[in-house]
């Protein structure tokens, strides 16, 4: 994390101490949770399309993944998190993570988003009116053209 752009947020560099929440924990998502965990950040929720997961102490990625493959690609009943109802995209974190599908984050939604930043793994999360909330609260948004485009480049070959 570079300091200028840590600088801005008023955080330290590196990962140790930033939270995070992943939406969408299909390759992108639970890769991409991997190596932010990896790093030294916590992975505090992971919300897929029929449940969401929360745990303020960490999220094992690896561990979900594991669950994931042998609970027919479900993180549903996963015992080792809180299941919540509904969307984490306005929980509390220090960075979000979309990694599901395109205009999750909308004019809708974008104001109640509380993290400082967001890395756009998936293709278009976010909707130019969200982009435009989003940048107005200050929030740093990392472009899925930067934050994705190796995995596309791989699917691609």
């Amino acid at each position: 994390m570079d300091k200028d752009w840590m600088d801005l947020l008023g955080w330290k560099t590196g990962w140790k101490d930033k939270t995070v929440i992943v939406q969408g924990f299909g390759n992108v998502g639970s890769h991409a949770s991997v190596f932010v965990v990896e790093a030294g950040a916590k992975l505090i929720g992971v919300q897929e399309f029929d449940v969401s997961l929360v745990n303020e102490n960490g999220i094992d990625p690896k561990d979900l993944m594991e669950y994931y493959a042998k609970n027919n690609k479900s993180i549903k009943g996963y015992t080792k998190a809180t299941e919540k109802e509904g969307s984490l995209l306005g929980e509390k974190c220090d960075i979000l993570m979309p990694c599901s599908t395109q205009k999750v984050l909308t004019v809708e939604n974008a104001n109640s988003v509380q993290a400082k930043m967001i890395l756009e793994g998936a293709n278009g999360p976010s909707t130019p009116a969200a982009d435009e909330i989003l940048r107005k609260k200050n929030v740093l948004i990392i472009p899925d053209l930067f934050c994705n485009a190796g995995g596309v480049t791989v699917s691609y070959l």
